[in-house]
Formats: structure tokens, sequence, C-alpha cells
């Protein structure tokens, strides 16, 4: 069953005897697997990635500063004067505090080696980052000697902190091996930064192991005992960051901003799917207010309809202006003098034909112009052509009139 984020182990990606190995420790139990690979995987509430002794180089050093600044400062000139400060990796080394001796501390200067390792592809990147015999807690006053990824390494601690860490040159617990180790050990004790050594201890799984020649060679006493299980503390964390564990965090940073956008996009498109599903609902509600109210409508409006088709049929009798009688009145107005007579009057709906004589051409002319001006007659387009003049001098005439608004 996957775990939760809440009861998530931490893993730590361990350098071991002749393999990585991920441990996953949590408050109920510790779990080991041997990898081919170098690579976190699974669920992790932090990952921890121990830097093996053969990707570091550690240098105890005595130097004067008053702060971390000033120790930082002399750290790095000592790695560059050495030769041992890498371009490539700008955050390859760090510095811890040992003890502090008048005007002097010591110090233990840790830089990354040529060889580093590099994580599997598919790995997330680790939070934090050791020093291997960190999480080993290296007891005081001890030469410690193990192997690690098929090497023999050896360590050192005062006062609870790690003074050194080396690999050997020889690759099995042999004379040269021993000599190597209690050589280093009688170095920095003469230096003043180890505490005379109390002994040898070997962490080793074999169980028929015989180390009574190391004790008759070296005249420390020599103590057997298995590897312990690799143990994180906060205060352990170095500030060494190798540049593939940077690319590593920085990929992960982009998954997580795009995984943020993806988010921010599928909410905002969310948004916008309830906006639009309300307004159309708003939409669809107005609509059938609208058609409600259309509905409701409609009787009135044919009824308003109707009434007016009856007054299209009274209007001409009861509408003075549309009467036929004052219709011919009016044009009786228009004939002025004797000179006109009108011997046809003709309505048809919104049309209305006149024909009549006129003593004169020039009396029609007079009166069907008259007829086209009258400003009662307004509501007519009228149309007459030229009058017929007969043999006596007499004019026929005809003009025809066309609605072209209705008066109520």
């Amino acid at each position: 069953m996957k775990q939760s984020r809440k009861n998530a182990p931490i893993q730590i990606l361990f350098p071991g005897a002749e393999t990585w190995e991920l441990w996953a420790i949590d408050s109920v139990e510790q779990r080991q697997t041997a990898l081919a690979v170098p690579a976190f995987c699974g669920p992790a509430f932090l990952r921890v990635l121990a830097l093996p002794v053969t990707s570091t180089y550690a240098i105890p050093l005595w130097m004067i500063g008053r702060n971390s600044e000033e120790l930082r400062g002399a750290a790095e000139l000592h790695l560059e004067k050495d030769g041992l400060r890498r371009e490539d990796e700008p955050d390859g080394f760090d510095f811890e505090r040992i003890l502090a001796q008048e005007n002097r501390v010591l110090v233990r200067v840790d830089a990354l080696a040529k060889s580093v390792l590099k994580l599997g592809e598919e790995s997330p990147a680790p939070d934090s980052i050791c020093l291997a015999p960190k999480l080993l807690g290296i007891p005081d006053d001890q030469i410690v000697i193990w192997r690690e990824l098929g090497r023999l390494v050896t360590a050192m601690a005062r006062g609870g902190k790690l003074v050194y860490h080396n690999v050997l040159a020889s690759s099995v617990l042999d004379g040269r091996a021993a000599e190597e180790v209690v050589r280093w050990a009688r170095q920095f004790q003469f230096q003043g930064m180890v505490n005379p050594c109390s002994g040898i201890t070997v962490w080793a799984d074999e169980a028929d192991l015989d180390l009574a020649w190391l004790q008759e060679k070296t005249g420390l006493p020599v103590t057997q005992a298995a590897l312990p299980v690799p143990h994180f503390r906060p205060e352990d964390v170095s500030a060494i960051l190798p540049r593939f564990a940077a690319d590593l965090q920085a990929r992960e940073r982009r998954k997580v901003r795009t995984r943020r956008l993806l988010a921010g996009s599928a909410v905002l498109a969310g948004v916008l799917l309830v906006v639009f599903a309300v307004a159309l609902v708003l939409a669809l509600q107005n609509q059938k207010v609208l058609r409600d109210r259309i509905a409701a409508l409609l009787p009135a409006a044919s009824e308003i309809e109707q009434v007016q088709l009856r007054w299209e049929e009274v209007a001409s009798a009861v509408d003075p202006e549309r009467s036929p009688l004052e219709m011919m009145l009016l044009f009786r107005q228009l004939a002025i003098g004797e000179g006109i007579s009108l011997t046809r009057f003709e309505r048809s709906g919104e049309r209305v034909a006149i024909k009549g004589r006129a003593v004169s051409p020039s009396e029609a002319l007079q009166f069907l112009g008259a007829i086209s001006r009258s400003e009662a007659l307004s509501g007519y387009d009228w149309t007459y052509a030229q009058p017929l003049i007969g043999q006596d001098g007499t004019a026929t005439f005809e003009i025809e009139g066309t609605a072209t608004s209705v008066n109520p």
C-alpha cells in the first residue's frame, strides 16, 4: 500500500561495503535495499545522499580566523594552493569547526574529488547531502576501518566531530593498511589535531575475521563490530552541492512549476466554465421570461390587429378626410369658376381616379396642378397625363391618386 507523506520514511542513499544501499528509516523499522545504480525511489519525507569517502577529501587544518567568512576564505585558498578546488563545482567544498585553542581554530575542510558519483537518470533529487562517515557515528579517539564500495576507508573523530577520513591504498586489511592508518593517526596526533589513539575499531560482518595480528603489529587494542545503520541528524548536513545534484533539484523545481501552472490553468478553465454556465443559465432564464411576456401579449396584439382591420373597413365612411363625399367637396373647391366639370369619380381601396372636362387646356392644367399641390390631398401620390384637346377647344383630363399613408 502506498504510504502517505505523513508517515513516509527518511531515505538515505548510502555507500555499502560493495554496492550502494537505500535505507528507508521510520519510527517503526529500518529497511535496506541493495542497488546496482545509486538512485532514490518511492515516497520519502526526506531524501539524504551520503557522499562516499572515495568522492571527497577531508583535510584537517589549523587556521586563524574570527568568523565563518574568514575561515571559508582561508579554506578556499588552501584548496586552490593544493590544486583541490574544482572550478566546475562552484559549491564543491565546505568546512566544519572542530575545536578552538587560544588564537587558532581546528577545522576540517571537505572538497569534492574528481571521481564524484552520479545518480541514476530517473532518480529524484536529494534534499540533503552529508558525508557518509558522519552518518555512522565515528567513535572518539579511535582509528575506525571499514569497507566502502569495495575499498578500505578509515576515519577518526574528536569531541563527537569527524576530524578526517581517507581511502587506504590497500584494498585488503593487511600489514600495509595497518601501517598506513597508524602513520596518519600519529601525524595528526603530533599536530595536536586528535587525541592519543585508544584503539582500533574494525567494522566488518565477517565472523571469522582474525585481527590478532593487527593488535600485535600496532600495539593497540582491536575491536570488531558490525557496520552501524546510518543515522541522519540535521546538524550533519553539508553545504557541498555537486553539480549533478543541483541539476536534479533544478529539474524538480521546473516540474513543480509546470504542475502549478497546469493546476492554475485548470482552475482558471474551471472558473471560466462556471461563469459561462451561469451566463448561459441566466440567458436561458431571460429568454424564457421574454417568451412568457410575448405569449401574454399575443392575445392583446391579435385583438388590436382585428380592431385595426375593422377600422380600415369603416374608415372611409367615418373619416372626413377619407370620405368620398368629403373628397368630392375638396375637388369642387379646387375647381375655381365654371370652366371645370367632373364627369367621373371612382375610388377603390387606396386608389382614386377622376375624369372631367375644362373649357380650355390651361384651365385643365391649372385644376390638375391644384390637386397635386393640395395639402388636404397630400396623402396621395397623384399622376396625370396631358389633357386631350377637342375640336371645339375644350380639354378632357384624367388624374389618378394612390394613397401613400393611412390616416387612422
